[in-house]
C-alpha cells in the first residue's frame, strides 16, 4: 500500500465536500442536537430492523431508558464495614 496516494477525508474540522455535501443553511438552522445515549439507542433501533427509525425515536427511546434506569432499585450502602 503506497500511503503517498492517500488523501485526508478532514479539513478545518470538516469532512471535504467530494466525500459528504455541505448543507444548506436552512438544514443546519433545522439540525438537532443528539447526546450520545440517543445516537447508540438510534444505532440500536437501525440494527434491530427499524430502517425508518429517526432522531425523534431515539429521543423516545433514550428517554424511556433513562426512565426505566431511574426506577431501579438502589442497594443501600452499609455505614460500617467489617
Amino acid at each position: 500500500v503506497d500511503l503517498s496516494q492517500w488523501s485526508p477525508i478532514v479539513q478545518d474540522r470538516c469532512f471535504l465536500p467530494w466525500l459528504v455535501r455541505v448543507p444548506e443553511p436552512h438544514e443546519v438552522k433545522n439540525a438537532r442536537m443528539l447526546s450520545v445515549a440517543q445516537i447508540g439507542h438510534l444505532e440500536d433501533l437501525w440494527r434491530k430492523g427499524n430502517a425508518e427509525a429517526t432522531s425523534n425515536d431515539a429521543r423516545i427511546g433514550a428517554l424511556t431508558a433513562i426512565a426505566e434506569e431511574e426506577e431501579e432499585p438502589v442497594e443501600p450502602t452499609r455505614a460500617y464495614y467489617e
